[in-house]
């Protein structure tokens, strides 16, 4: 696919999670299609990614239990947003566990530099 199609089925599936919930199979168009884009990014591909980032904080934010099995998901499809924010620029993702007596993640702390 080139980029002008990825971006418009990307489109197509961000308008898509906006209205409904967030289901496994769409994490894996996403996750499938944020594979496929090229750096540098179209301007209309950055611009969906971010509002994609924000869906999926919203999402996660209202999860009621953090065992559900769409954080990791959440989660994985946020940092890999956040990887494209500069093409040269390594990200290191640190998993933070919800508290010392789990083995849980749920969040991840981005740092510049590996």
């Amino acid at each position: 696919m080139n980029q002008a199609t990825v971006t418009s089925v990307l489109e197509y599936l961000s308008n898509w999670f906006g209205e409904r919930d967030f289901t496994p199979e769409l994490g894996r168009w996403l996750y499938a299609l944020l594979a496929c884009l090229e750096k540098p990014l179209l301007p209309e591909a950055h611009s969906l990614i971010r509002q994609l980032a924000r869906r999926c904080s919203e999402v996660r934010l209202l999860v009621d239990s953090k065992d559900d099995e769409r954080v990791p998901a959440l989660n994985l499809l946020i940092c890999l947003v956040s990887s494209f924010r500069d093409a040269n620029l390594p990200l290191k993702v640190i998993p933070q566990p919800f508290n010392g007596n789990s083995n849980k993640w749920h969040s991840f702390q981005l740092f510049d530099r590996v």
